[in-house]
């Protein structure tokens, strides 16, 4: 199945580490047997409200195709570093992703 993540990383995470970061959650995917489709830093950005102590956070979007029962390690992963302030995993139909006017368009589950 396809899924996108969006990642909040802390702000003070400099380059050098968010590059470690993504490199460990790229190999675990693919030591899973999954591919990754597209990962994209999208900076610093201020948060809508205090999450443990930080007002802003680093953002980055990978999407990826896994197995299922895969997701739970990734999850797991992503729980536990003390890095990510907050994640969010949605699965991608690709059924749906064409709208009837032909855009392409996700479809969240």
């Amino acid at each position: 199945m396809k899924y996108e993540t969006t990642l909040i990383v802390s702000p003070m995470l400099l380059d050098d580490k968010i590059e470690k970061l993504i490199k460990k959650i790229i190999e675990i995917i693919e030591n899973s047997g999954g591919k990754i489709l597209k990962v994209q830093k999208l900076g610093k950005k201020k948060l809508t409200y205090k999450i443990t102590k930080f007002t802003e956070g680093q953002y980055l979007y990978i999407v990826f195709e896994v197995q299922k029962k895969i997701l739970e390690l990734i999850n797991n992963f992503l729980k536990l570093n003390e890095h990510i302030i907050r994640f969010m995993t949605v699965s991608v139909n690709s059924k749906d992703s064409k709208n009837k006017e032909g855009n392409n368009e996700s479809t969240i589950k």
